[in-house]
């Protein structure tokens, strides 16, 4: 699927295309802040696998943006279908690429044309990081509104400190984690039979904040016990931890955005 508009070429992104994945790659690194990368569906290091295997399933949709004649990717989005919901789980842009008829051309004509033939599709959502002003400021310009809101924070070197003082609490923590498969590269974490967070590919955890410092202390054991990498803790209240950014929940119904 292919039409032009604003002189761009809007695609839908197919198995054919596996000769993009190097102009994906590059927008990616441009725009993914080393800190954020850990809570990316794609990863640099298997690029042309996630993206493919995510093509798989009918509930994703990815839309990319090239010149006419020409090969070079200058703008992406991907969107997920969840029952009657659009969810934008993400859009890069080319480094350089400023002016918002080029930003409004791959959102609004690409989600235009995910809508075709889904009447039951009411409202968009969209989370965005605050640091992502341009983002922000020009969903907001659609109409979108902010729901809700999280303060990420990185609590990694808070939960690789510390030992357990014997056998018998090692054991006693060992089998109160347990993880859930939910999608191929996510698992839900549960802690004695509630869920408490997401693996992301067995490396990056992201929990909640409905626990306490007390939880986060026996998290220690999983930190070593799986070894993760990283360890962010996302709340809705200000903590004096370190912040990575805050995040923002934006939603709309279909009918009510502007430009559609």
């Amino acid at each position: 699927m292919e039409f032009n508009l604003c002189e761009l070429l809007i695609k839908k992104l197919t198995a054919s295309d596996v000769y993009l994945i190097e102009s994906l790659s590059k927008i990616q690194k441009e725009n993914i802040e080393k800190e954020k990368s850990f809570y990316f569906i794609y990863q640099q290091s298997n690029l042309k696998t996630d993206y493919f295997e995510a093509l798989s399933d009918p509930c994703n949709s990815v839309f990319y943006a090239v010149n006419p004649g020409e090969e070079e990717i200058i703008g992406v989005v991907h969107y997920r279908v969840v029952k009657n919901t659009v969810k934008l789980n993400h859009v890069l842009f080319k480094s350089g690429i400023t002016d918002l008829k080029t930003m409004k051309s791959l959102i609004i004509d690409s989600l235009k044309a995910l809508l075709q033939g889904n009447s039951e599709l009411n409202f968009l959502d969209v989370d965005v990081f605050e640091k992502n002003k341009k983002l922000l400021n020009f969903l907001l310009s659609l109409g979108m509104e902010i729901s809700t809101y999280n303060y990420w924070y990185d609590i990694t070197s808070y939960c690789n400190k510390g030992s357990f003082e014997s056998y018998k609490d090692y054991i006693s923590n060992r089998f109160s984690f347990t993880t859930v498969q939910k999608q191929k590269n996510t698992k839900v974490l549960h802690y004695n039979n509630s869920e408490v967070g997401i693996l992301i590919r067995n490396a990056h955890l992201v929990i909640n904040s409905d626990i306490d410092y007390h939880f986060l202390k026996k998290l220690n054991f999983f930190f070593k016990d799986v070894g993760l990498e990283s360890v962010s803790l996302v709340s809705k209240k200000e903590l004096e931890l370190f912040l990575i950014d805050k995040s923002f929940h934006l939603t709309i119904p279909i009918n009510r955005l502007k430009a559609l």
